[in-house]
């Protein structure tokens, strides 16, 4: 009787050389692009360019303004938590001016006034526009309560 011997079967080694790049590729392709991305957006806003970015900082001696930019959706949203999370810790005043919002849905609306109830250690004014498609915002900032100022009044 002969013993079995082990031989390794190197066969599957095709399948991860051929599925590798093949449903890799596209992950790396992206996460490089989304890299490079954030990087030119950090050099803008380091030069002064905040045209681009959704959600733009800007801090003085004892306010921050967050100027939201285009539509009021859910990244837009996420931004503005860290943002103005980040900006109570600096200063006790805050502005978050909407007044450049492009679109906003009603639920959306809703979530900026959770957020802005969320923030403790500073005080929060919303600077929201005339334009119609800021009805919903408008409204829902008055019967949450939230603090609505002029765009055109500077901040404390």
């Amino acid at each position: 009787m002969t013993g079995l011997t082990y031989t390794p079967v190197l066969a599957h080694l095709g399948h991860w050389y051929v599925s590798l790049p093949v449903f890799g590729g596209p992950v790396v392709f992206i996460a490089i692009f989304v890299k490079l991305s954030e990087r030119r957006e950090r050099r803008r806003a380091r030069d002064g360019d905040t045209t681009h970015l959704r959600v733009a900082v800007a801090t003085g001696d004892d306010s921050t303004i967050l100027t939201v930019n285009g539509a009021l959706d859910y990244p837009t949203l996420l931004t503005i938590e860290s943002e103005i999370e980040a900006a109570a810790r600096r200063a006790p005043h805050v502005l978050l001016d909407l007044s450049k919002v492009t679109s906003v849905e009603v639920d959306f609306a809703w979530s900026v006034t959770e957020i802005i109830n969320a923030v403790r250690g500073a005080d929060v004014d919303v600077s929201v526009g005339p334009a119609p498609v800021l009805r919903p915002l408008r409204e829902v900032c008055a019967l949450e309560g939230i603090k609505l100022v002029d765009a055109t009044v500077a901040p404390r």
